[in-house]
């Protein structure tokens, strides 16, 4: 299955693979998260997820909720003068429940016209991007300083 990412960037760094890697396991906590987890031990790091040596997936910790937060699936590519390809994208039961939230307001538009659905879903869409696009903006910008 091919997943769709909104966002994406690179990263050229001098550093090597093994240095990234390295890197990598000082600011992403890689220890197993339960299913549920209320109180879950980050130590104190601000990325979670998996690392290996040439791709990591990892998200945000974050305190509190926020639907918008993006999911990091990246790529180191090359051995001494690497470049880290980041692909960013919403959170899958995000991109679930805004789906339903459109079937939902499709399916009361049919028996219904003139119940506001067609001012709603714009302003969903709308809504989404822009909290989507500014959390993109400010993890890339975190991200980012970590290679610098």
């Amino acid at each position: 299955m091919s997943e769709v990412y909104f966002n994406k960037f690179r990263i050229e760094t001098d550093k090597s693979r093994s240095e990234i890697t390295q890197r990598l396991k000082e600011f992403v906590c890689t220890d197993k998260q339960p299913l549920i987890s209320f109180h879950f031990d980050f130590k104190g790091k601000p990325f979670y997820g998996k690392v290996t040596d040439t791709k990591f997936d990892i998200m945000p910790v974050i305190e509190g909720r926020n639907l918008f937060i993006p999911v990091l699936k990246c790529e180191i590519i090359g051995d001494n003068s690497t470049v880290i390809v980041v692909k960013m994208r919403l959170h899958l039961l995000v991109i679930f429940f805004i789906l339903l939230l459109t079937i939902l307001i499709s399916g009361s538009l049919e028996s219904n016209l003139d119940n506001g659905g067609l001012i709603v879903l714009p302003i969903l869409y709308l809504a989404t991007i822009i909290f989507y696009l500014r959390e993109c903006k400010k993890y890339r910008t975190k991200f980012e300083s970590y290679f610098k």
